[in-house]
């Protein structure tokens, strides 16, 4: 099949090829987003289901030991890789960014 899209990202050092979201995968991360979670652990549930078709696969998600730095890149690959972006500082209503 043409066009797959995947993206590199890295979490405990390792290196990791993730896969576009499928339709059901979709429809789990809009539940996710959906959901009263905090943003970290928004984060880990994308990272979680985004890991699913890794190459290599992930044997032990819960044992890995990322750094948060990590965590954040990932993340936002995972989501530009749906078609999302991340909101990265927001700012209040009535400021901008310098």
């Amino acid at each position: 099949m043409s066009g797959k899209r995947t993206a590199k990202i890295t979490l405990d050092g390792e290196e990791f090829v993730i896969h576009a979201f499928k339709i059901g995968e979709l429809e789990q991360l809009t539940e996710i987003f959906s959901s009263k979670a905090s943003g970290t652990s928004m984060s880990l549930m994308v990272l979680r289901l985004a890991l699913l078709r890794a190459e290599p696969p992930v044997t032990d998600f819960d044992n890995m030991e990322p750094t948060l730095d990590e965590i954040a890149a990932a993340s936002k690959a995972v989501l530009e890789l749906a078609g999302l972006k991340a909101a990265v500082n927001p700012q209040p209503e009535g400021t901008s960014a310098v």
